[in-house]
């Protein structure tokens, strides 16, 4: 398969995998890990993530106007955890969902080591708002070897956890002051 081949499929959200001499599919996943760290190289992390949920939402809506189903009326548990066997299979990371006061923490464990981990605010800021039907923003609230950890909330709560984290905050007094050390 060619590179521009392969740059167009990315771009759509999606990577066609072919064997090298039949050119035959072998699968679709919703994205590779490899191919999106090269492009995350010249491209911005945040926006790039965006286009990715984009598309991949695109795609999700058009496999469920088969059916009776939408998006909304999917159990957030359902959607959660086709989520999570959509990182997981791709090899991206495994993904939880945890409810807090005012906002929700993401956990990727395992993740793909990306330089720039802002691709998944991206990405969860755009998924998340299209499948609300609401404007959500995400951001990277802390990162070590075992996981990554996002914050999705409303555009204000966000912004006032985004100041907190740039004025030295740890991430256990923003849990602590939103009364969410349950999530810790």
């Amino acid at each position: 398969m060619s590179s521009e081949k392969v740059y167009q499929n990315a771009e759509e959200g999606r990577l066609l995998i072919a064997d090298p001499f039949t050119d035959t599919p072998l699968r679709i996943a919703i994205l590779d890990p490899e191919l999106l760290a090269s492009l995350a190289d010249s491209t911005a992390h945040f926006g790039l993530g965006q286009k990715w949920a984009e598309s991949f939402y695109s795609q999700m809506i058009d496999k469920l106007s088969n059916t009776d189903r939408s998006p909304r009326t999917f159990l957030k548990e359902e959607f959660i955890e086709n989520l999570n066997g959509f990182f997981s299979y791709c090899g991206i990371a495994q993904f939880r969902i945890l409810e807090g006061n005012q906002f929700y923490v993401i956990d990727l464990k395992n993740s793909f080591p990306f330089r720039e981990y802002d691709i998944f605010a991206g990405f969860f800021s755009s998924l998340f708002s299209s499948v609300s039907d609401r404007l959500l923003s995400c951001i990277v609230m802390s990162q070590n070897s075992e996981r990554i950890r996002c914050c999705l909330s409303t555009p204000e709560v966000i912004k006032k956890i985004e100041s907190a984290l740039n004025s030295g905050e740890t991430e256990t007094t923003i849990l602590e002051r939103y009364q969410n050390l349950h999530l810790a």
